[in-house]
């Protein structure tokens, strides 16, 4: 099976977005906003079509990567240790400042219309 293509800045930076908006809780793949979030990431024109394995940002998916920025989080405990060094750079630029990362995902969505 193909593997999906990485994690880009811009999806890293809304899936940061709801990190925080949860205040960092895990979202089992039929949370509401883990499955919203998959919807908005497979909408996105960002990953050509071919490239997408079947579970492209599934709401799984979704809540991996929530575990991933947690593993980055200093003021939480547990994550899982596999996520990429752009997880731990954009942690490092909006974990602490939840208007500048807001402002991020609502350029993001702008700039896609969605």
């Amino acid at each position: 099976m193909a593997r999906n293509p990485a994690w880009t800045c811009e999806e890293i930076i809304l899936a940061t977005e709801l990190y925080v908006d949860v205040e960092g809780k895990w979202l089992g793949p039929r949370h509401p906003k883990a499955i919203e979030l998959s919807k908005v990431l497979n909408k996105l024109p960002i990953h050509a079509k071919e490239r997408r394995a079947e579970r492209f940002r599934s709401p799984e998916s979704v809540g991996l990567k929530l575990v991933n920025i947690r593993a980055v989080d200093p003021s939480r405990q547990g994550g899982q240790p596999h996520g990429s060094r752009l997880d731990g750079l954009f942690w490092d630029k909006f974990g602490g400042d939840a208007t500048e990362l807001r402002k991020a995902a609502s350029l993001i969505r702008r700039k896609y219309g969605i």
